[in-house]
């Protein structure tokens, strides 16, 4: 039988706890056994927090469940997209958008990455304290917006994309809180904000999307193979709504989980500098001199990989859904159809069982022989099975190549007197006011503090 969680209220259930301190909250959950019960509102729902048993849900009953709650709150946003979408019609878009993720392709990525991570390297000044947050997030939606819709975007585009996704991301956290307290129907001005976000978004992607489907150019970016790609079966391609739906994914979910890791990974750099004298002696001797990183460099960047993997594991998502369609059974549990199922990443990426002192930013954890001693679903930020992320080789590699682009040229100190903040977005927790001082390589060693820019 499973235990039921502590804190529940009257009619609304658990929603407080999860509301107020989310984190918390599925962190404790995790001394209560491997299945917990918790009220969403007055519908129960189950935790699992076995990496043994979320295997067995996302791998060997990944055809009896579907997304969940969450998605069903993502819809007006991502549509039918990849991350939505279900059954036979999930398995045909995975299938076109694949080849968009595949090793060759992703070199012709390399380049556009690259260039925005130069870009932000030479907005930095010596010796001059910056809330270096900001600039990930601009160096990552450029980055992504690149490798997406090469340089048709524009400069208002990708301005429309900084102002909005903000917006929509605590948008979300928002509607899913709402949601368990039946209030995500209420015309809020924060529900008035996020809808007028989404709209634009949504308006810059598809616009940019009809000005492709006139373009006969050879781009080497994912747009362009998404118009390009047909189903084997019946030589279709996507509808026009299909294509925004899926760019629209591909754009959060990169933009979300990147810029997260990216203040994740610098944090760590600030508070372990011995890992970034690893960095700097990697980078050293494969670049040789370089500040620019190229596809063929990526191979020998092992050390700044697990840097990435490290922080991918801290900024992962905080909470995800499934749904039972068919009965099943974890632990000795029946679970009903319709039953809403929970888990955390963030909790199991954090468990000291397979992760002994969890927050110690520790790139090693990925050196594979510590990758076999923990079982498969004990990291969890990118999924498993027939539902993994799509973009995790985009992902990871993306980040390799800011870190290794900006370490290449700077040295970054935490400013003592100026702690970080975290915050959960709806996807993520997300380190903020990360205030660093940039020491250039080539300068002086001695930093001065100074306020930030735009503080």
């Amino acid at each position: 039988m499973a235990v039921e969680a502590a804190g529940r209220w009257p009619l609304i259930g658990h929603a407080v706890p999860i509301a107020v301190k989310p984190l918390d909250f599925l962190t404790a959950q995790r001394a209560c056994g491997p299945i917990v019960r918790v009220h969403l509102g007055r519908r129960p729902a189950y935790i699992i927090n076995d990496p043994e048993l979320l295997q067995q849900m996302l791998t060997v009953d990944a055809g009896k469940i579907s997304k969940g709650l969450l998605f069903d709150k993502l819809r007006p946003l991502l549509g039918n997209g990849l991350l939505n979408s279900e059954g036979a019609f999930h398995m045909r878009q995975r299938r076109l958008i694949q080849p968009a993720f595949h090793r060759k392709q992703m070199e012709r990525y390399v380049e556009s990455v690259a260039a925005e991570a130069q870009a932000a390297s030479a907005k930095l000044k010596h010796n001059q304290a910056v809330r270096l947050e900001r600039e990930i997030s601009s160096m990552v939606i450029g980055s992504n917006t690149m490798a997406l819709f090469s340089s048709a975007i524009g400069d208002h585009g990708v301005k429309a994309i900084q102002r909005c996704l903000p917006q929509v991301l605590d948008g979300t956290f928002r509607r899913l809180i709402a949601s368990m307290v039946y209030l995500d129907w209420v015309p809020t001005r924060a529900a008035r904000r996020f809808n007028a976000a989404v709209a634009d978004i949504q308006q810059v992607v598809r616009e940019i999307i009809r000005s492709f489907a006139d373009d006969t150019g050879n781009r080497a970016d994912l747009v362009s193979m998404l118009l390009a790609a047909r189903d084997e079966e019946n030589g279709q391609g996507m509808t026009e709504e299909q294509l925004v739906d899926e760019v629209m994914t591909l754009l959060m979910a990169a933009t979300d989980t990147t810029t997260g890791a990216m203040n994740f990974a610098f944090d760590g750099l600030g508070r372990a500098p011995h890992v970034q004298e690893r960095i700097h002696e990697e980078l050293d001797r494969v670049l040789a001199g370089r500040t620019s990183v190229q596809a063929e460099d990526l191979s020998r960047l092992d050390y700044t990989r697990r840097v990435a993997m490290e922080a991918a594991r801290l900024a992962s998502p905080w909470l995800l859904t499934r749904r039972a369609e068919e009965p099943l059974e974890f632990a000795g549990v029946p679970i009903p159809v319709g039953t809403d199922l929970i888990f955390s990443p963030f909790a199991m990426n954090r468990d000291p069982r397979f992760y002994p002192d969890p927050e110690r930013f520790d790139p090693d954890r990925w050196l594979p022989e510590q990758v076999k001693l923990r079982p498969r679903g004990a990291m969890i930020s990118f999924g498993m099975g027939r539902r993994q992320c799509v973009g995790e080789s985009f992902a990871i590699t993306a980040m390799t190549i800011h870190l290794a682009t900006l370490c290449s040229n700077w040295t970054f100190h935490a400013v003592a007197d100026r702690p970080t903040r975290r915050t959960v977005t709806a996807g993520i927790e997300r380190t903020v006011e990360l205030t660093m001082i940039a020491t250039s390589r080539t300068g002086a060693v001695q930093p001065a503090r100074q306020q930030p820019r735009g503080a």
